[in-house]
């Protein structure tokens, strides 16, 4: 009886000893932002989280927070300010001080760094005032000890007690490439109010020079600063280079008042237009990062759900209306003399509507701006502003007047 005492004490305090094992079992936790939309996201989340979080079981322990969502947004930018975080696209790991951007440096970084992280006694919660007081007031709404349960428990949660974000949080995200994408905007709108009734009198319009000068200086400025965020990417800062010297002879032949003859820069300022939608195409096929200029967060914007209609990405749209354009040009100025200009002119005003739309998204429903995109705006504005002349010139012949000659 002794002896069978003894083995049942034993048992006993091995019962005790277990838990206490298991509860003092390193945990890393960490921040997952994501957006449903985002191609990059679902390749993360469905070809490599799953190996990993098989690898770690329940000693990894992350969030994963939905930033498309208004409050999952306010949190990432609440996340981004106390840590300091440049990066802004999506998705975003974030363990500890680490932050891991994009498809290639997540599943590729994530398992060293949880492994040591377990080996040095587990990584905390980022220390985000936001992120701690929304993983506390979760665990105590579902009755669980704050030390019971990860973020990941948590994370509809999170989204939903951070402050909605108001429309002039999302302009002050990024002012300075939100208020270019405004004032494009206002250039594309302006546009069509002094076009459209000019075209349909079938009148020219004073402002075609103008117009082509500011935006001459508008696709220099947006040119460069792309140039300036792409010099370690030699293929983009070519793309951002050519930008800038397309617009600068437009800006050159606006001052000389030597438009009427340029018919060349139709299909000149259009090739560039076509490159930067292969190249935003490029993006989206590929799963790549934007490299994008000094301001905006043309990732953000990428990856967002405004990124595709109908599951076509934006970028494949451009593309193809860039390659009408100059094949209409192409096919006008050898085979018929100039007389399709005005089909010309309607695809670009197509371009222009379509380019409202986007701009428009970008700071105030996005909250963020691609520069990329706002150079192929300014590209479509100048090709509508180019072609209009034509257009307007057009006038109906007057009929001819025959005499009959009497015997």
């Amino acid at each position: 009886m002794r002896l069978k005492g003894f083995f049942i004490s034993i048992l006993l305090l091995l019962a005790s000893i277990i838990p206490t094992v298991q509860a003092q079992q390193p945990v890393v936790y960490g921040v997952f932002f994501y957006s449903p939309t985002c191609p990059h996201c679902h390749d993360v989340l469905t070809n490599h989280w799953p190996g990993i979080e098989e690898m770690f079981g329940d000693q990894l322990r992350v969030s994963f927070v939905d930033a498309s969502t208004t409050g999952g947004n306010a949190l990432m930018q609440e996340t981004r300010t106390v840590l300091h975080i440049e990066a802004t696209g999506v998705p975003m790991l974030i363990i500890g001080d680490r932050v891991l951007v994009g498809s290639v440096d997540i599943p590729a970084q994530t398992p060293q760094i949880v492994r040591d992280g377990l080996a040095n006694g587990g990584i905390p919660l980022p220390d985000v005032p936001a992120l701690r007081e929304a993983y506390t007031e979760s665990m105590t709404a579902q009755g669980l000890e704050v030390d019971q349960a990860a973020l990941g428990h948590s994370a509809e949660v999170a989204a939903q007690s951070v402050t909605q974000q108001t429309l002039l949080d999302k302009l002050a995200a990024d002012p300075i490439a939100n208020a270019a994408a405004v004032g494009v905007l206002i250039a594309l709108v302006a546009s069509l109010i002094a076009l459209i009734p000019a075209v349909r009198r079938r009148i020219s319009t004073p402002l075609e020079r103008p117009a082509l000068l500011v935006l001459g200086v508008a696709g220099i400025l947006i040119g460069g600063t792309l140039l300036s965020g792409s010099l370690g990417e030699s293929t983009v800062a070519i793309l951002a280079l050519a930008l800038v010297i397309v617009f600068l002879i437009l800006l050159i032949s606006a001052g000389c008042g030597s438009l009427r003859a340029a018919d060349w820069l139709i299909p000149v300022i259009s090739l560039v237009g076509l490159a930067v939608a292969g190249y935003l195409t490029y993006v989206e096929m590929t799963l790549s990062d934007a490299v994008c200029g000094a301001v905006g967060n043309c990732n953000t914007v990428q990856q967002s759900e405004y990124a595709r209609i109908f599951g076509v990405p934006i970028g494949m749209i451009g593309l193809f209306g860039y390659s009408l354009i100059v094949l209409v040009w192409a096919y006008s100025h050898f085979f018929s003399e100039g007389r399709l200009h005005s089909l010309i002119w309607l695809l670009a005003l197509v371009g222009v509507v379509f380019s409202i739309y986007l701009t428009f998204l970008e700071p105030f429903v996005i909250g963020a701006t691609c520069l990329w995109c706002l150079s192929s705006a300014v590209v479509m504005l100048a090709l509508l502003w180019l072609t209009t002349p034509d257009v307007a010139s057009l006038q109906t012949a007057p009929p001819q007047v025959t005499q009959k000659r009497h015997a």
